[in-house]
C-alpha cells in the first residue's frame, strides 16, 4: 500500500522534471502535454513494475502482467467492445437526465492536438500506451495490494473507484458524471477480466481496444 501511495509524489516529480526539460527546450504547449503523458505512462508502468522485481517476484508473479496468446486476444477484443456497449448505456442515461451543455467524454486531448506534429505521440499513448501502464497500476499493484490486505472484494471495490475518479476530466459536475458513469461500468468489465483470469493480458487488451476505438473516432 505504501508503494501505491508513492505514486503521485513520484509522479509529480518526473512530471515536473521532464516539463521543465521540455519547456527549456523549446517544446510547445501540445508538447508538454504530451512529455506529461509519456512521463505518467512510464511512472504508471515503471513504478510496479520496479516494485515488484526490488520487493517480489517479478512483474508476472506479482502484478499479473503476462498474456495468454491467442487467446487474450480473443477475449481482450469482445470484452473491450462489449465494455464500450455496455459503459456507453449509462453515458446515455446520465446525458439525458443532467442535459450536460459541455464535453462529456476524455478525449479532448486529441482534438486539442489536432494539426500539431505531437498528435501521433498523444494518439498512440492514448491508445496503446496508457491503458497498459493503467492496468499495472490498478489492476496490477492496487488491486493486489488491496486483496492481500483486505480481501478480493476489497481489491475490487478500492482499484475500480480509484481508476473511475482518475478520470475526472473537470469539464463540470453534470459533464464529470456522465463521464464517470461510463467509466464506472466499464471499470467492472475490466476489473472481472483481471479477477476471472487472474492476469492482466485480457484487460489490457480489452483497455486498449476502448481506447483505440475511441481515439480514431475522435
Amino acid at each position: 500500500m505504501g508503494d501505491v501511495a508513492l505514486t503521485l509524489p513520484v509522479l509529480f516529480a518526473v512530471a515536473t522534471a521532464v516539463a521543465l526539460a521540455a519547456y527549456v527546450a523549446g517544446v510547445d504547449e501540445t508538447g508538454l502535454l504530451a512529455v506529461g503523458i509519456l512521463a505518467q505512462t512510464a511512472v504508471f508502468f515503471g513504478g510496479p513494475v520496479f516494485v515488484a522485481r526490488w520487493k517480489g517476484r517479478g512483474a508476472a508473479a506479482d502484478l499479473g502482467l503476462r498474456f495468454d496468446l491467442p487467446k487474450d486476444l480473443g477475449i481482450g477484443i469482445a470484452a473491450g467492445i462489449v465494455a464500450l456497449v455496455a459503459g456507453g448505456l449509462p453515458g446515455a442515461a446520465l446525458r439525458f437526465l443532467l442535459d450536460p451543455a459541455g464535453e462529456t467524454g476524455n478525449t479532448g486531448l486529441i482534438e486539442d492536438a489536432e494539426g500539431s506534429v505531437w498528435l501521433p505521440v498523444i494518439a498512440i499513448c492514448a491508445a496503446l500506451l496508457v491503458p497498459v501502464a493503467e492496468e499495472v497500476l490498478f489492476r496490477g499493484l492496487l488491486l493486489r495490494a488491496v486483496r492481500k490486505r483486505w480481501n478480493r472484494t476489497a481489491g475490487a471495490v478500492v482499484s475500480g473507484i480509484l481508476f473511475t475518479l482518475v478520470h475526472v476530466q473537470g469539464n463540470g459536475v453534470a459533464e464529470d458524471l456522465v463521464l464517470l458513469g461510463s467509466i464506472a461500468v466499464y471499470t467492472v468489465v475490466l476489473t472481472w477480466l483481471v479477477l476471472r483470469t487472474d492476469r492482466l493480458g485480457p484487460a489490457i487488451v480489452a483497455h486498449a481496444v476502448g481506447n483505440s476505438i475511441g481515439v480514431t473516432a475522435t
